[in-house]
């Protein structure tokens, strides 16, 4: 049986926890997320909660949703806990999503980021957006092989 101070010392270690990954989107390239680090995000965003439509759906996996209320806070003049849950749970939809991770690219763009943190990141990030787009979009990769520039 878990005491009082057992349970009192994980929620600490959970909020910490959830301190780093909120910073994650702004601070860490699109291939420094193994397997682990895409639960670990996931995990922690479905257990967030709201009375909002949009948010739930976002919160539950819906793509669209998460790119809606990402643009919804534009103009992101400075990041705030606000700006970090969004962007989480936008990032948690962009490791999937061609529009998501797409939409992070823009957030990225547009933060007050130091100019070689926001040129890694960007790139990192344009560079799975153009990945996952390319693999989920099926006329494409049809045009590539008419053309023999791939194999069967």
């Amino acid at each position: 049986m878990q005491s009082d101070v057992d349970r009192t010392t994980q929620s600490r270690q959970r909020e910490q926890a959830a301190g780093w990954l909120l910073c994650y989107w702004r601070t860490k390239p699109a291939q420094s997320f193994d397997a682990h680090m895409r639960a670990e995000i996931r995990d922690w965003v479905g257990g967030l909660s709201s009375i909002d439509p949009q948010w739930r759906a976002a919160i539950a996996g819906d793509a669209a949703a998460a790119v809606a209320i990402a643009l919804e806070i534009r103009p992101v003049t400075q990041v705030c806990l606000a700006v970090d849950i969004t962007m989480t749970i936008l990032l948690a939809r962009a490791f999937d999503n061609a529009a998501a991770a797409l939409v992070l690219c823009d957030a990225l763009r547009r933060i007050p980021l130091a100019r070689s943190v926001r040129t890694t990141l960007l790139t990192s990030w344009m560079v799975f957006h153009s990945k996952l787009a390319l693999r989920s979009t099926p006329w494409r990769r049809a045009h590539l092989f008419d053309q023999g520039r791939g194999t069967r």
